[in-house]
């Protein structure tokens, strides 16, 4: 099966350890309440590297924060099939980076 990636780049000053430790607190309650409900969630880290992994309808979509020193790099990899949701997954989960942040987006 297809799939379709969308990358984003998250600039920030806040050196890699910092920005780390505030995507770990900001991600650690976050619902991504603009997703649909049918969803459920599953976080973890490996490293400088954060996965999140929605799965719903017997579709997996995958989710890659990677902490640089100057930015966070988000990879997002959703199945051809939920290709409708692409924007709005797009949008919550760069809008929670960028909240994580710290930033007045």
């Amino acid at each position: 099966m297809m799939s379709q990636t969308i990358v984003v780049n998250v600039p920030h000053q806040l050196g890699k350890a910092e920005a780390k430790r505030r995507i770990q607190e900001g991600f650690a309650a976050v619902k991504f309440s603009d997703l649909p409900a049918m969803l459920s969630f599953e976080k973890h880290w490996e490293g400088d590297l954060f996965h999140i992994e929605a799965s719903g309808l017997g579709q997996k979509i995958s989710a890659m924060l990677e902490i640089l020193d100057d930015s966070v790099k988000i990879n997002i990899e959703i199945p051809s099939l939920l290709g409708a949701l692409a924007e709005i997954i797009k949008s919550a989960v760069t809008k929670e980076t960028v909240k994580a942040l710290g930033h007045s987006k």
